[in-house]
């Protein structure tokens, strides 16, 4: 899986962050490098938070790389949804 990029959603952060069984057993078969977020689901996952819980999230997301969208991510997206 080399110079891809496995861009995660909410569900399996969440399910990473309940310590799923199945989900941290696949979650291992990934480079840690490759594993990113987008900026969407960062904000889910700080909204849908306890106020205890923010510290070791804060943690947890500094490992991976957060996408932030923009103008050209939106038209790409559009453009792949049109074809």
């Amino acid at each position: 899986m080399a110079n891809q990029i496995v861009l995660c959603n909410s569900n399996i952060i969440i399910k990473l962050l309940r310590s799923d069984v199945k989900t941290k057993n696949q979650f291992k078969l990934t480079v840690n490098d490759n594993i990113a977020l987008s900026i969407i689901t960062v904000t889910e996952i700080f909204y849908g938070a306890k106020k205890s819980e923010i510290q070791s999230i804060k943690e947890i997301f500094s490992g991976f790389g957060i996408y932030h969208l923009d103008v050209n991510n939106t038209k790409k997206f559009s453009e792949l949804v049109a074809s």
